[in-house]
């Protein structure tokens, strides 16, 4: 006869915790799960399903290790474009400052050629409508 153990008892047997060994008895370890009254029990032959994960997580370690180095070199490809970035910005920065100074440059050289004429505001000015000359009387009766 099979010998049924409690929850708590199998989760350590299995290297686990509670918690997890309860989330699992509605899945795979259903069929192991029997009910004594309120509590609820487990058979030792589930401790084989821990064991078989166990060795797929092992077997997947190298997995994870080659995920994880490839992770470490995208993190130091990504420092070196956070540089790139950060000096692309300042020159920049130093290509506008530049292209304003000749900017205000420009204008002072200008305004400097014509020193006797003021500096009025530019205004817009609606263009008034005049009918053509030589239409005036192009489609008269007669």
């Amino acid at each position: 006869m099979s010998e049924y153990i409690s929850v708590s008892e199998f989760a350590s047997r299995a290297g686990v915790t509670c918690q997890a060994v309860y989330l699992r008895l509605n899945k795979d370890l259903k069929p192991f799960m029997k009910l004594d009254g309120k509590r609820k029990t487990v058979n030792v032959d589930g401790l084989k399903l821990y064991q078989k994960s166990n060795t797929e997580q092992e077997a997947e370690q190298p997995i994870v290790e080659l995920l994880k180095s490839q992770l470490e070199a995208k993190d130091r490809q990504l420092e070196e474009k956070d540089k790139q970035i950060a000096e692309l910005l300042e020159r920049l920065k130093e290509a506008n400052y530049t292209l304003v100074r000749f900017g205000i440059e420009d204008k002072q050289e200008t305004t400097q050629e014509q020193p006797n004429s003021p500096q009025k505001p530019s205004a817009t000015k609606k263009p008034t409508k005049r009918p053509p000359k030589r239409l005036k009387g192009l489609f008269k009766r007669k």
